[in-house]
């Protein structure tokens, strides 16, 4: 990891970007590459194919700002000296067992994937939306009801990193994120929500957080604490959109930061 950390000053080298955004269900091909072939052989030709996988976080829909995975990709293919190409196959709404269908059925997310330098996950919060309603109705929940509201998003995270070990290059680096909220935090979930909601949703992102980085460190990939990066709920409204949930620009410059401190050379 220490050999990464010098990513975190490069801003002068010259970088030729594609990026392909996808805001719903992908249905053609990978983008200008025109799937997995073509993407790796850009690849093997000096390119950084960076596809991000996931929910709204990953799409950044809910920000008028440039999606983090874009900005990542830039910097990582200019440490490189490639050509940065982001593929982002961020769905709004989406949950792991979405993306875990998608793996499975869809040509274009199996193409992207299989010509991947690097794919980045975010996905899980939107399996436990229901599961938190229902907690907070019933008024009190002790530390096993979370664990079994967290434990279908835990398999279906779990199902999706198999397929990508399936699916990947060899020598593709999987880096899966956590989350700095599964559900709105602070002033915004307070007023929106009633009072006891930002404690529940702070314990059920703990849980839903080790089960995350627990599936993901099984399957040998990378986890990236976004908890780390935007620190606990109190500090995190300076990140946030005033939905109190989504990311702002700034949000995403805490994330690529610690992508890229996680991310191999």
């Amino acid at each position: 990891m220490a050999a990464v950390l010098v990513l975190l000053g490069v801003t002068a080298w010259a970088v030729t970007r594609q990026t392909d955004s996808v805001a719903g269900p992908v249905t053609g091909a990978v983008g200008a590459l025109g799937g997995a072939d073509s993407a790796q052989a850009a690849n093997a030709g000096g390119s950084t194919i960076v596809v991000g996988l996931g929910d709204s976080v990953m799409s950044g829909t809910a920000c008028d700002c440039e999606p983090f995975l874009t900005t990542y990709a830039d910097r990582l293919a200019a440490h490189r000296g490639q050509v940065a190409h982001a593929v982002n196959l961020g769905v709004d709404g989406s949950t792991s067992e979405d993306l875990w269908t998608a793996l499975r059925t869809d040509p274009a997310t199996r193409s992207a994937v299989a010509g991947a330098s690097v794919i980045v996950v975010t996905t899980g919060a939107n399996d436990l939306e229901e599961p938190l309603w229902s907690l907070h109705n019933r008024g009190s929940c002790d530390e096993a009801c979370v664990a079994d509201a967290v434990a279908p998003m835990r398999r279906h995270v779990s199902e999706v990193l198999d397929q990508l070990t399936a699916q990947r290059a060899s020598d593709a680096q999987v880096l899966v994120t956590t989350y700095w909220n599964v559900y709105p935090v602070g002033d915004a979930a307070d007023q929106d929500f009633g009072a006891g909601f930002p404690d529940l949703s702070v314990r059920v992102t703990n849980a839903a957080n080790r089960a995350i980085a627990d599936v993901t460190t099984a399957h040998g990939f990378a986890v990236v604490d976004l908890i780390a990066a935007f620190g606990e709920p109190a500090d995190q409204p300076g990140l946030l959109l005033p939905d109190g949930d989504h990311q702002d620009a700034e949000g995403n410059a805490k994330i690529v930061e610690a992508l890229l401190a996680a991310t191999t050379a």
